[in-house]
């Protein structure tokens, strides 16, 4: 199976021809990071109710900003009645859990398989980074794309469910 991986890896690479070489290889991989995140945001808006988990997890974030806001002031009154409802806000946590996962199950196995694929068509350093003065490794540069990319594309398809009060 890794032959297979392998020889797809080689004809990638040279199907990229210059762009799997730096510095072109780091816009690539910006790229195909950019792709991935699409990828996975379109099977958890197939199949996530976001509205719904955006709903759930402003209830959740509110009964946290009571609990803490009880806790802190000491109102004993307050923090029996969020107390009551703790065993939903635990079920509503679980709920949130479990529909977070479902994209992903279907996501992760396609993506290390590729991921498998693309530390073999960059085996490099793909970028540079010039205040260490070092280049950085196909991982490194992918998880710091990765950083960039998510949120961009979080808010532009409304996939941001936590609060930011």
């Amino acid at each position: 199976m890794f032959e297979f991986l392998q020889g797809l890896s080689e004809w990638i690479k040279q199907a990229l021809g210059v762009w799997a070489e730096p510095p072109l290889s780091a816009v690539t991989i910006v790229l195909i990071c950019a792709g991935l995140t699409l990828f996975h945001f379109g099977i958890q808006r197939a199949m996530v109710n976001v509205e719904e988990l955006a709903e759930q997890y402003r209830e959740v974030a509110e009964w946290r900003r009571e609990f803490f806001r009880a806790r802190k002031s000491g109102d004993k009154k307050l923090m029996s009645k969020l107390m009551k409802k703790q065993a939903y806000i635990n079920k509503l946590n679980a709920e949130i859990m479990a529909k977070s996962m479902k994209p992903m199950m279907i996501y992760l196995i396609p993506f290390w398989i590729l991921f498998l694929i693309l530390v073999n068509v960059f085996p490099g350093y793909v970028a540079f980074f010039p205040l260490l003065d070092r280049g950085i490794p196909f991982i490194y540069w992918y998880l710091i794309a990765n950083g960039g990319v998510v949120p961009i594309f979080q808010r532009l398809l409304g996939l941001s469910y936590t609060s930011t009060d």
